[in-house]
């Protein structure tokens, strides 16, 4: 199969994904490829908001944190060298920014995100402390269901102290999900 049609047959899943997760009060846009998602996060943050990221392989890889800098964004930042008082209170910064991005670690095919993570500040941002959450989530991370999504999360994600299922959004649209249909 050429690249085009696997895409076309990738878009095409995710307008069906799309659709189960709008049911479920998620605010979902779609993009051809990672690199079209990064932009979309990048041109829809406002400047003059706080913003900041799951500690994330994929969101580094993309160099997401590195633009929000460079960028000029009220961009909050965590890193494990950091000593414990202030590394609790940049944690707790980041939980309560104004605009949260992480990726997802799975997700179902009715809609249901699994997070997933060592400090539990991606699960506390997301569950109730952002203002807004941004989630960018590849079609290669979708299971059938929820014990499939579970499985994938935690062999995927290494030294998981935190996981957490999310069935929907009960403040409709606060998160955002960018799904990326080619990875």
């Amino acid at each position: 199969m050429n690249d085009l049609r696997k895409t076309e047959r990738l878009m095409r899943k995710a307008q069906k994904l799309a659709e189960a997760m709008r049911k479920q009060n998620f605010s979902v846009e779609i993009c051809r490829d990672k690199q079209e998602a990064m932009e979309r996060v990048l041109s829809s943050v406002p400047q003059d908001k706080s913003v900041s990221c799951g500690t994330s392989s994929a969101l580094i890889e993309l160099e997401l944190p590195e633009l929000l800098k460079e960028r000029g964004y009220q961009y909050i930042e965590w890193n494990r060298q950091t000593p414990l008082q202030e590394s609790c209170d940049r944690l707790e910064q980041m939980m309560h920014s104004d605009v949260f991005v992480t990726d997802i670690h799975a997700v179902t095919k009715k809609g249901t995100l699994v997070l997933s993570g060592n400090t539990g500040s991606q699960i506390a941002a997301m569950a109730f402390g952002a203002g807004e959450v941004i989630v960018m989530a590849g079609m290669n991370k979708v299971c059938r269901n929820e014990r499939a999504a579970m499985k994938y999360a935690r062999t995927s994600e290494r030294g998981s102290n935190y996981v957490m299922l999310v069935n929907g959004c009960v403040i409709p649209g606060r998160i955002r999900v960018i799904l990326a249909a080619a990875i």
